[in-house]
């Protein structure tokens, strides 16, 4: 199957991908701090597998979202959404990958589907 994946013509920068995720992550009421990187491990990655964008790592007092530099070029829907995915995991620590959407719409109100044009199970949208 060719899968036709929605890019944008130019990707919006790290500052603003960091500012949409700072925007999100307000409206949570966890009392750690975020951090994003942005990881050659994890774009290596997802140039192996076209769904892998994102991973979130929780520690003591921090949370940190790792992701592949592939985001700046997805359009809003699906960055928004993979954002609040991310975030679900952090609400539902331990939870499998339903437990962090039904997390992420229960606190944030983001509903996620599965944008088929990715491979396997698809990418997140709103």
């Amino acid at each position: 199957m060719v899968h036709s994946h929605p890019s944008l013509r130019r990707p919006i920068t790290e500052a603003q991908f960091r500012a949409e995720v700072a925007s999100v992550w307000r409206q949570v009421r966890v009392p750690f701090l975020a951090m994003v990187v942005f990881s050659e491990r994890l774009q290596k990655r997802h140039c192996r597998n076209a769904r892998s964008y994102a991973e979130v790592e929780i520690r003591e007092k921090e949370v940190v979202f790792y992701f592949a530099y592939a985001v700046l070029n997805l359009p809003k829907r699906n960055r928004t959404a993979l954002i609040a995915h991310e975030i679900g995991h952090v609400l539902s620590p331990g939870g499998n990958e339903e437990d962090a959407d039904d997390a992420a719409f229960e606190c944030l109100g983001v509903s996620i589907y599965y944008d088929n044009r990715w491979p396997g199970k698809g990418l997140q949208s709103t």
